[in-house]
């Protein structure tokens, strides 16, 4: 998982990043109508996905594992 996440390229991402997308796919949150946000917005998801990066970084170094449910 981790080596999937550390070649994923976020910039690349978010340089195509469409707040009408995400609010034609009925994205939680529904914050997609703040276009005056957008730039807070992404740096907030750039963030995010830095820590999630982190996390697994720290459950590899501890051995353990990560189990994920959809509800």
């Amino acid at each position: 998982m981790l080596s999937a996440l550390e070649a994923f390229d976020m910039d690349q991402a978010l340089s195509h990043f469409s707040m009408e997308a995400c609010k034609k796919a009925e994205l939680y949150p529904d914050i997609w109508d703040y276009d005056d946000e957008k730039d807070e917005i992404i740096e907030e998801i750039a963030d995010y996905f830095e820590s999630m990066k982190d996390f697994y970084r720290e459950v590899l170094a501890a051995k353990g594992s990560v189990m994920v449910t959809i509800c």
